[in-house]
């Protein structure tokens, strides 16, 4: 008897959080990109999920950016290899990532989903789109 009174109301709880429309929020390690939409986040996680995150909630060390290092200016050989706060960056299948500094340049740098420093964001939820997938 007791079983069944537990069973009710577990069933009776995830029927009302079905209903009630809710997403759970999760916690995620930006490893796949991270970018900034207003005040709001997107945040792909290591298999290129997308989430939508507080902007508020994101951070690495206390800032909105992440420091890469040994990256080329717009990836152009012989441009100069320098150190970057990247406030965007994406994973491309070939190269490495892309970043876009907090002045607005563009660089490649040489990193890999296992060593890349990455922005985690609290409070997310999942976007609704397919994921995005590595540049070429």
């Amino acid at each position: 008897m007791l079983f069944q009174s537990h069973h009710g109301i577990l069933i009776a709880m995830c029927v009302t959080h079905l209903a009630s429309g809710q997403q759970t929020t999760k916690t995620i390690q930006c490893i796949g990109g991270f970018s900034v939409d207003k005040t709001a986040a997107k945040c792909n996680d290591k298999d290129f999920l997308q989430y939508n995150c507080p902007l508020a909630q994101c951070g690495k060390d206390g800032h909105l950016w992440v420091p890469l290092s040994g990256c080329l200016h717009n990836g152009v050989l012989g441009s100069g290899i320098s150190n970057q706060q990247c406030s965007s960056y994406s994973m491309n299948k070939k190269d490495g990532y892309t970043c876009r500094n907090t002045g607005g340049e563009w660089y490649s740098c040489p990193y890999k989903a296992d060593n890349v420093p990455f922005i985690t964001c609290s409070k997310c939820t999942a976007s609704k789109p397919t994921a995005p997938q590595p540049r070429n």
